[in-house]
C-alpha cells in the first residue's frame, strides 16, 4: 500500500520527507473567508532534514497575523509525557505474547529482515503490538536517512507561537490520536505493518518526490502521492485520514469567528485531494482562496 508509512508516520506528528530542494520554496497556503479576521490552512512536514528551506514570506506573513496557532496535537513536555504513558499502555502487548506470535509467521520473517537493514535487532520488536512496531520502523528507517522530528514544521512553529504570546489550539488529544493506532483492529493493525515495511523497502524517490511536491505547492501532484493508491484499503484509508478530516471541519468552523486571525498547522496530505481539510470546507459553502 503506497504511502501508508509516511500517513501513518503523519498521525504522531512525525510525517517525513527527504525535502531537499534547492529552489525557492513556496508550500501551498490556504485562506478562508469569514468576513473578519480569515483563517489560514497550512501543510505540515513534521520530520526535514536539517536546512530544509520551507518558510515563505506568504507564510511567515500568515503566521505574524494569526493571533491563535491551531496545531494537531499539543508538543509540550506534559504531551510527551502523555504520549509515552499511552504508547507504553496500549503500544506493548501486556498479555506478554511476542510479535513474531501475534502475525502471521510470513509476515514476521519480514518484519524482521527489514529491522535488521535498519540496525534493529528483530528481539527489540517483540513486546510491541504490531501497530507500534510499524511506527517505529518508520521513526527507525526516516532517522536513518537523516531526518531530525526537532526540524519539522510544527516543532518550529509552535515555540514561535508560544514565545509570541499567541494562543494555541489543538484538533486533537494525544489519546484520541494514539488511539487511531491501538484502536485498529488485529488484521488492520498487522496489514498496518505489512504495508509500512513493504512501502518503506520499495519507497525508492517516493519520499523526496513528496517533499518537493510539497515545496513547490504542487497540490495535485502532493494528493496522487499521499493517498493514490490507499483506495484499496478504505477501511484503513478512512480510518487514518478522512475521518480525521472529518472531525476537524467542524472544529476549525468554530474557530473562524472572523475575530480573530487563526493558522492551522496540520499534516500536508489533510489539506489535499478530494476528501481533505480545504474540500471539505469548500463543500459547506465556504470561500477558501488558495490552490
Amino acid at each position: 500500500m503506497r504511502r501508508i508509512a509516511a500517513i501513518a508516520f503523519a498521525l504522531l506528528a512525525l510525517l517525513a520527507g527527504p525535502a531537499r530542494a534547492e529552489a525557492p520554496s513556496s508550500p501551498a497556503l490556504w485562506r478562508m473567508e469569514t468576513g473578519g479576521e480569515p483563517v489560514y490552512l497550512f501543510g505540515s512536514f513534521h520530520l526535514l532534514p536539517p536546512g530544509t528551506k520551507w518558510r515563505s514570506a506568504a507564510v511567515d506573513d500568515a503566521f505574524a497575523k494569526a493571533e491563535i496557532a491551531v496545531f494537531e496535537i499539543p508538543t509540550d513536555a506534559a504531551a510527551e509525557a502523555e504520549i509515552q504513558a499511552l504508547v507504553i499502555a496500549r503500544g506493548l502487548n501486556a498479555a506478554g505474547t511476542p510479535l513474531s506470535k501475534t502475525i502471521a509467521p510470513e509476515a514476521w520473517t519480514e518484519v524482521a529482515e527489514f529491522a535488521q537493514t535498519l540496525g534493529l535487532p528483530p528481539e527489540a520488536l517483540e513486546p510491541m503490538r504490531p501497530w507500534y512496531a510499524a511506527l517505529v520502523l518508520t521513526v527507525q528507517h526516516m532517522i536513518s536517512l537523516g531526518f531530525d522530528p526537532s526540524q519539522g514544521v510544527d516543532a518550529t512553529l509552535a515555540p514561535e507561537a508560544r514565545a509570541a504570546g499567541k494562543t494555541l489550539a489543538f484538533l486533537e488529544t494525544p489519546e484520541e490520536q494514539i488511539t487511531i493506532f491501538s484502536g485498529l483492529a488485529p488484521a488492520l493493525q498487522e496489514q498496518l505493518l505489512v504495508e509500512s515495511v513493504r512501502e518503506l523497502k520499495a519507497a525508492g524517490n517516493s519520499a523526496d518526490e513528496m517533499a518537493n511536491a510539497w515545496l513547490a505547492g504542487d497540490t495535485e501532484r502532493l494528493a496522487t502521492l499521499v493517498n493514490g493508491s490507499m483506495d484499496r484499503f478504505p477501511e484503513l484509508q478512512d480510518r487514518l485520514m478522512f475521518a480525521r478530516n472529518r472531525a476537524w471541519v467542524g472544529k476549525i468552523e468554530a474557530m473562524a469567528d472572523g475575530r480573530h486571525g487563526v493558522m492551522v498547522v496540520v499534516g500536508a496530505g489533510h489539506l489535499v485531494g478530494p476528501e481533505s481539510v480545504v474540500a471539505l470546507l469548500r463543500a459547506r459553502g465556504h470561500a477558501i482562496s488558495g490552490p
